[in-house]
């Protein structure tokens, strides 16, 4: 019998076979797919249309779905798409001052609960890149809830008085506005119906009391003249 018919042992039996070039090697896995832009042309031109369009909500929505699709990258996607970041960070600075006029344009109008709403609703959805003070806005709405149909009541008789041409109405309507109403918004609001209301009040007027004249100014009696 051969040498070859010999295990390393030393018992006869049939040669192995040879092994096949390349035999115990595994295939290379295949590349991993490019991962795609997290902000890209069609994302940025959705962003820009809302902010055009006064619609932060959206704004906000198209800045945070590129914002969670840079973070879901691997590092080497975000060394790829690195150059992103800045779009991303500029799209951030410029929806949350979209979302400040907003509120301010809604809480000037003395509409609060579409403003607390809405702050609760960026309070939710962007998280620790909200604009800062929204906390600290919540909590000055909920505090002066009771006197939001009063100052409302302020504001109707004002403006009626308005309408009607009499500027002692608007005057009474708001004497002493930033005592009573010291949470509001739309303290600029009410400074500028006074400053019309007393800009068409007589300087001076003589009354008739039959104890005698009075002075009148700015729609306040001064006394006896």
């Amino acid at each position: 019998m051969s040498a070859a018919a010999w295990d390393s042992e030393g018992r006869g039996g049939s040669p192995s076979p040879p092994t096949p070039a390349g035999a115990g090697r595994k295939d290379p896995a295949p590349p991993a797919a490019a991962e795609a832009d997290p902000f890209p042309p069609e994302l940025s031109r959705r962003f820009e249309e809302a902010l055009v369009a006064g619609e932060d909500r959206r704004a906000v929505e198209a800045f945070l779905e590129g914002w969670d699709r840079y973070q879901a990258l691997s590092p080497e996607g975000r060394n790829r798409h690195g150059d992103r970041m800045g779009p991303l960070l500029d799209a951030l600075k410029r929806a949350t001052a979209l979302v400040e006029r907003r509120f301010e344009a809604l809480a000037g109008e003395g509409k609060y609960e579409e403003v607390e709403e809405r702050l609760r609703w960026i309070r939710e959805r962007m998280g620790e890149r909200a604009p800062p003070g929204v906390e600290m806005n919540l909590a000055r709405l909920a505090s002066s809830r009771p006197k939001w149909e009063e100052e409302r009541r302020a504001f109707e008789a004002a403006a009626k008085g308005r309408e009607g041409n009499d500027p002692a109405a608007v005057l009474a309507a708001l004497e002493g506005y930033e005592e009573k109403y010291a949470f509001s918004w739309r303290t600029a609001a009410a400074a500028k119906a006074r400053a019309w209301a007393e800009g068409e009040m007589p300087l001076v007027t003589l009354d008739t009391d039959p104890t005698g004249a009075r002075l009148v100014a700015g729609g306040r009696d001064l006394g006896a003249a």
